[in-house]
């Protein structure tokens, strides 16, 4: 494990955040960074401080042209900020659809959001698909003697 305390993170225990968030009038759990895996109320409050530095437009969506009432909703990113990500959001919807057409295996795809934003360079060529490479050039590695 990481030791945070070499990293300057300090997270509060569970009875000092308790009383800070008694002194805000806020949720504690608004003050804590989500732990994996992420509940629907962790992305709400990730959309929520979103919020505050990039516009979020929330409006309902037509599904069915024929069934106006047949409804979702959606979110759009106002500003220049779509601008910023449209194009990832482009290649991420590429690759879950290679990964639903059996193009590309489930951990091709978990490489390539956990690389991001080097994945999205022409030249990224994902772990699994790399190893493979590694073995057909005849590439080996020793195993220390105290493992075997």
């Amino acid at each position: 494990m990481f030791d945070n305390s070499r990293l300057d993170i300090r997270t509060p225990k569970d009875d000092v955040l308790e009383n800070i968030s008694d002194a805000l009038h806020v949720n504690k759990e608004y003050l804590k960074e989500p732990d994996y895996p992420y509940t629907e109320h962790d992305l709400m409050r990730f959309l929520f401080k979103l919020d505050d530095s990039i516009e979020v437009n929330i409006r309902p969506v037509i599904l069915n042209d024929e069934d106006p009432e047949y409804t979702t909703t959606g979110i759009y990113f106002g500003s220049e900020a779509i601008l910023r990500i449209g194009n990832t959001l482009e290649q991420w919807h590429e690759m879950k659809e290679k990964y639903e057409n059996n193009e590309i295996t489930k951990e091709i795809l978990e490489d390539w959001k956990a690389n991001y934003p080097d994945s999205l360079k022409k030249d990224y060529v994902p772990f699994e698909e790399s190893n493979v490479k590694f073995y057909r050039k005849a590439i080996s590695a020793k195993i220390p003697p105290d493992i075997k």
